[in-house]
């Protein structure tokens, strides 16, 4: 019998590390769930309109007017057309992007940000989190960038 008191009371004495190493755990598989929330910046001349499935599968059209910005949950993770003149369907083959992601918040207000900003010539490019809109120089772009409609 007083081994068996010896596993509880180091049982208990272990709680709190088991409880902080289960809490680490725990977020940093959330962590890795996240959707990733899109701040979409229209650099173009003309108003556009975003077209989307929703979370409820329901399609969405958002309309973001000239060198105005929208901020959409998973947009680079789904298929999307913009519209405006006409239509342009972008093709979703994006590489990997982690260098423009921002983990912002804790626990249930975390959230993973990117931000983008559309040109005139209907290509989509990733813009550095700390950059302001709009953005002259673009940089480096990861695999997949600039996204552009497949009628280019």
């Amino acid at each position: 019998m007083p081994a068996a008191l010896a596993v509880i009371n180091d049982w208990r004495r272990y709680r709190l590390i088991r409880n902080v190493f289960l809490a680490l755990l725990l977020s940093v598989i959330a962590g890795c769930t996240v959707e990733m929330h899109v701040i979409l910046f229209n650099n173009s001349q003309d108003d556009i309109t975003l077209v989307f499935r929703n979370d409820d599968r329901k399609l969405e059209n958002v309309v973001v007017k000239s060198h105005e910005q929208v901020k959409v949950k998973g947009l680079l993770e789904m298929s999307f057309s913009i519209r405006s003149s006409s239509t342009n369907a972008y093709a979703m083959s994006v590489g990997d992007i982690s260098s423009f992601v921002e983990h912002v918040g804790f626990g249930p207000f975390f959230e993973r940000i990117v931000k983008a900003q559309l040109e005139s010539d209907g290509c989509i490019y990733l813009v550095g989190i700390k950059d302001k809109f709009p953005i002259a120089e673009k940089g480096i772009q990861p695999e997949g960038f600039p996204l552009c409609p497949k009628s280019k």
